[in-house]
């Protein structure tokens, strides 16, 4: 089992590993083309401050990349969900 108790599917770690050397390079890319366009909406309409949504996004892509390798396709999408409301005190 890894850190954080998740387990990483083998097609994400297969994509990853095809991507780069480094599988940890292209997950924040990768996580941000896929939700960040919706992930910058839905925060900032939590703040209501552009500026300061794209703050807490960055927190959140670099806790995501901080346990890339334990967060499966469904605990990134629970982490993704969470954790801007977490930063920005909505719980």
């Amino acid at each position: 089992m890894e850190r954080g108790g998740g387990v990483q599917s083998t097609a994400l770690r297969n994509e990853r590993a095809a991507v780069s050397a480094d599988p940890g390079e292209a997950f924040v890319p990768a996580l941000w083309d896929k939700h960040g366009g919706a992930l910058l909406g839905y925060v900032t309409r939590l703040v209501g401050d552009p500026g300061r949504a794209e703050d807490i996004l960055q927190e959140v892509m670099l806790r995501a990349w901080r346990y890339a390798d334990s967060l499966d396709a469904i605990a990134q999408q629970q982490h993704l969900r969470k954790c801007p409301r977490v930063l920005t005190g909505f719980r």
